[in-house]
């Protein structure tokens, strides 16, 4: 799991990847380290499956949504093992019904604009 949280930091602060990309890898970073869950963690099993279905969202989103050579420059593991994982999250991320997919992402997208707009105004 800490190979998978230093991934997820590297692409985050990756200024090349999109600032949305960006903005998700941030939420599920922060999702992962706060104690507040979906399904709290002291409940055996189903209290570490929310996180796993947030990550496979979120990952499903990266692994469409931006450079797969970029990716790989921060990927811990070969490019055969990235590979893999992109079908296991592909196949898993079925589970997630479109709508709330879309949902997640409209918000994601939303939020990237507002701080890409607080940037530019920042910088003038």
């Amino acid at each position: 799991m800490g190979k998978l949280i230093q991934f997820v930091k590297d692409v985050s602060a990756d200024e090349r990847i999109p600032l949305r990309n960006r903005v998700m890898l941030g939420g599920l970073l922060l999702y992962l380290m706060t104690p507040i869950d979906l399904i709290p963690d002291f409940i055996p099993i189903l209290g570490w499956l929310d996180d796993a279905f947030v990550t496979i969202l979120v990952l499903d989103y990266l692994f469409n949504s931006a450079d797969t050579e970029l990716i790989l420059e921060h990927y811990p593991w070969n490019k055969e093992h990235f590979s893999r994982m992109k079908i296991y999250v592909a196949r898993l991320s079925w589970m997630v019904p479109d709508r709330l997919k879309s949902l997640l992402f409209r918000q994601v997208k939303r939020l990237a604009l507002e701080k890409k707009a607080g940037t530019k105004k920042i910088s003038h």
